[in-house]
C-alpha cells in the first residue's frame, strides 16, 4: 500500500494561542539531540517562538542544506479539542491527497 499523505493548512490566528505549541526544529530531534543549544528540549508559545527566531534566525534559512544540525524549520502542533474543530471544520476543504 502506498500513501501520498495528506497536508491540512489553516492561519495560526484561526486558533487560540495557548491550543498551539511550537519547537524550534522538528520535535524529535529538538527533544532528543544532545549538543547544549539553548533551544534543545523546549516546548514555545508563539510569542516565546518569536524571540527564539529574533535571537538564532529561521532554521531554514541559515541551515537550508541541513548541514548545521538537525532543524529545518519550526514546528506547530495543535492538540486536543482545537484541533478536533479544525479537523471536523474548515479542513476537510483544504486536504489534499
Amino acid at each position: 500500500m502506498v500513501s501520498t499523505g495528506c497536508r491540512a493548512a489553516a492561519a495560526v490566528s484561526s486558533f487560540s494561542p495557548e491550543c498551539i505549541s511550537y519547537t524550534y526544529g522538528d520535535l524529535f530531534p529538538t527533544m532528543r539531540y544532545l549538543d547544549g543549544k539553548p533551544y534543545r528540549g523546549q516546548v514555545y508559545t508563539l510569542k516565546e517562538l518569536r524571540e527564539v527566531i529574533s535571537q538564532f534566525g529561521w532554521p531554514q534559512e541559515w541551515n537550508a542544506g541541513w548541514t548545521q544540525g538537525p532543524e529545518r524549520y519550526t514546528r506547530g502542533s495543535s492538540v486536543g479539542e482545537t484541533a478536533a474543530i479544525f479537523l471536523k471544520g474548515s479542513a476537510k476543504n483544504v486536504f489534499h491527497q
